[in-house]
């Protein structure tokens, strides 16, 4: 039994190892399979077959390799002419400077061809120095043409408009005038006379009488200066302001609006007036009644005075024109007389208003006179038609006498 035993577990053994022999054989079999079709694919990506069948190797594809190369060329055909232009376009812009530029840059280039020979003899010469030297040789003479460039234009003098507020004595502190024109006078860099020329358009009232009235041999406006502020008040005459102001009323301006602004603009000159004060001020010089009284119910702000005021506006006659119209309008209406011309009559002159003529002998009241000169006056400024207002004009004649 032992031995019976013994022989069939080495029978097993033999075939287990046979197996195992079968099982190595196949995978080596696999993997040589494996290594043969990887190489098949990658001569069959690598070639092509002919007529027979026989694979042909591929060969390398030059046409797209040679047009590569040609665009490459081109490219660098195409960056080396543009360097050329640059080169040419700045060495023109470099010539074209004016004499004293043109001298500057031959100076600096001197300069920095003498600096660069420098460093030249005390280093080795390779490319890359030679490269960086003209490279600062070209930074350094740029500098030195913006450094040129400026000072030119500051050494210009401004000719740009300034403006001056305008000056009046009675009006206008003296002092902050003064220190205004000055600052002008720095800004623009004008000379002493230059500068009494430009500010004499400025000074209004006194002050434009008292400068064509002055009379020295050295105009400027240092000496203008030291003779013209003795003369102006240390203060405005507030209390001779204040009253133009309240003497004026809305029949001098053509606007409301107009008149609140000029009242205004001179009421702030007064100091320690309140906004209430100020506002009746205005209001109080308004002719026309119902805008008066608009006005005052409103309780306006002297902010607010001009705003209001401008949505009114002003007819073109007035209570004061009433009476001359009527007597216009009479005179219009009277017969008209025969003119006739006697040459043994004294001499005589005479006007006509409309169709009639008035000889100067029977007027011998001059309120007579005038009304009669400033109805026909109105007469042409109401009258739309142009053929009468063609007949209303004066008509100074000689030898006329009344038939």
């Amino acid at each position: 039994m032992p031995n019976s035993h013994r022989r069939r577990g080495r029978s097993v053994s033999r075939e287990s190892r046979h197996h195992r022999r079968d099982v190595r054989s196949r995978s080596r079999e696999s993997r040589s399979r494996g290594r043969i079709s990887r190489s098949r694919g990658r001569e069959s990506h690598n070639s092509r077959l002919d007529l027979q069948g026989n694979r042909i190797p591929r060969q390398p594809d030059i046409a797209s390799n040679s047009l590569l190369t040609q665009q490459m060329q081109q490219i660098l055909d195409r960056l080396t002419s543009l360097e050329e232009d640059r080169r040419v376009s700045r060495a023109a812009s470099l010539r074209q400077p004016s004499n004293q530029q043109q001298q500057l840059v031959e100076e600096t280039a001197t300069t920095a061809r003498d600096g660069a020979g420098f460093r030249d003899s005390a280093a080795p010469s390779s490319p890359g120095r030679s490269v960086s030297a003209a490279a600062d040789r070209d930074a350094t003479v740029t500098d030195r043409l913006i450094d040129a460039i400026r000072s030119i234009n500051t050494t210009v003098r401004s000719n740009q408009a300034y403006f001056i507020s305008n000056f009046d004595p009675s009006v206008n502190d003296i002092d902050t005038w003064c220190e205004e024109v000055d600052r002008a006078k720095v800004s623009n860099n004008w000379t002493d006379n230059e500068c009494l020329s430009r500010i004499g358009n400025c000074l209004k009232g006194d002050s434009k009488t008292w400068l064509n009235e002055w009379v020295t041999s050295d105009r400027t406006w240092s000496n203008f200066i030291r003779e013209f502020k003795p003369l102006c008040p240390r203060k405005p005459d507030v209390a001779n302001i204040l009253y133009e102001v309240m003497s004026t009323n809305s029949d001098r301006y053509p606007t409301y609006a107009d008149y609140a602004r000029r009242s205004l603009l001179r009421l702030r000159i007064v100091k320690g007036l309140s906004d209430e004060l100020i506002s009746a001020i205005v209001i109080r010089g308004v002719m026309d009644p119902q805008i008066r009284a608009a006005a005052t119910n409103a309780k306006l702000m002297p902010n607010e005075l001009v705003e209001y005021l401008s949505i009114y506006v002003k007819s073109n006659l007035n209570s004061k024109s009433i009476p001359t119209l009527l007597i216009m309008i009479v005179l219009l209406n009277l017969p008209s007389k025969q003119v006739s011309v006697s040459e043994n009559s004294k001499m005589a002159h005479a006007f006509c208003v409309g169709n009639m003529v008035i000889s100067l002998r029977i007027v011998t009241n001059a309120r007579l006179l005038t009304v009669l000169i400033i109805a026909m006056e109105m007469y042409k400024e109401i009258i739309q038609s142009p053929a009468q207002v063609k007949q209303s004009h004066v008509v100074f004649a000689k030898n006329l006498v009344i038939g």
